[in-house]
C-alpha cells in the first residue's frame, strides 16, 4: 500500500495508450526484420539482438496490463512524475516478518479490562508509533480475529493519536522520548511493543531481544502489565524473561 497518495492507482486509459505503444513498437521492429531480408542471415549475432528487443517489448506490454500495481504519479529517483515524493515499496524482512508473528500472537495471549473497547464490534487496534520497520509484515494480521474481534493496524505520529489503540508498537526512532511517551500513557490498558535496547526496563511492556545465537526472545514487564490492567497469560509468561 502507499500511504498519501490521493490517487494510487494508474488510470485504464493511461494503461491501454503505454500498451498500445508497446505493440507499435513490436510491430515496427517485425518490418524491420522482414525489410532487412537475407542481411540478417549473413549476421546471427544482430538477429539474435533485434529477437531479444522483440521479446523485451512484449514483455514490457505484459507489464504494462499489470500496471494498477504501480502507483500514479510515480517516476524515476523516487520523485513522482506529477511531483509527488514516494518512498519505494520494500518487501519486509525475514527478522520483521517473525516479530509481526510475535506480536500478533501477543495479543491472543492478553487479556484487556472490561471497557477498553466502545462496543463488542469494535475491533483490536494495533498502532505503529514513529517509522514503521515492517513494512507491510504488521498489516498481513489485519482482519483476522481474536476472540471474536477483528484486528485493525493503524499507523500514529502523536502520542495524543493513541487513543484507542489496544496494542502500541513503539519503534526505536522514539528511542530519545520514550520516557516522555510512556508518562503519557500511563496506566491506560495499551499492550506497548518494542524492540529497543531496555525497553521493558524502563517501563514498556513487551521488549522484543535477540540473544548470541541471533534467537528472538521477550522480555516482559509484569508490574506495568498489571499496572495497565492487563492479564498475560502464564504460557506467554513462561516463555519470557520477566522484569519488574
Amino acid at each position: 500500500m502507499y500511504w498519501g497518495l490521493e490517487n494510487p492507482w494508474v488510470s485504464a486509459d493511461s494503461t491501454a495508450s503505454a500498451l498500445a505503444a508497446a505493440r507499435e513498437s513490436t510491430q515496427e521492429v517485425n518490418e524491420t526484420l522482414s525489410a532487412a531480408g537475407g542481411q540478417w542471415g549473413r549476421a546471427p549475432r544482430l538477429e539474435r539482438m533485434v529477437a531479444t528487443m522483440r521479446r523485451h517489448l512484449i514483455a514490457i506490454a505484459i507489464c504494462l496490463a499489470l500496471s494498477p500495481l504501480i502507483p500514479a504519479g510515480v517516476g524515476p529517483g523516487g520523485v513522482g512524475w506529477g511531483g509527488v515524493a514516494w518512498a519505494a515499496a520494500e518487501e519486509p524482512s525475514r527478522e520483521y516478518r517473525i516479530k509481526a508473528a510475535f506480536i500478533y500472537n501477543f495479543a491472543k495471549f492478553t487479556r484487556w479490562p472490561a471497557g477498553s473497547f466502545a462496543d463488542d464490534e469494535a475491533p483490536l487496534d494495533f498502532c505503529i508509533y514513529g517509522d514503521d520497520p515492517f513494512a507491510g509484515a504488521l498489516d498481513a494480521v489485519a482482519g483476522r480475529t481474536i476472540r471474536g474481534r477483528r484486528v485493525a493496524v493503524r499507523r500514529i505520529a502523536t502520542i495524543e493519536a493513541s487513543a484507542g489503540c489496544h496494542l502500541l508498537f513503539i519503534s526505536d526512532s522514539e528511542a530519545e522520548r520514550l520516557t516522555g511517551i510512556l508518562a503519557a500513557l500511563g496506566d491506560r490498558p495499551v499492550l506497548t511493543v518494542a524492540d529497543m535496547p531496555d525497553f521493558a526496563r524502563a517501563g514498556g511492556i513487551i521488549n522484543l531481544t535477540t540473544n548470541a545465537d541471533d534467537k528472538l526472545r521477550f522480555e516482559i514487564n509484569t508490574g506495568t502489565a498489571r499496572r495497565a490492567g492487563l492479564k498475560l497469560s502464564s504460557k506467554l509468561l513462561s516463555l519470557a524473561e520477566i522484569t519488574k
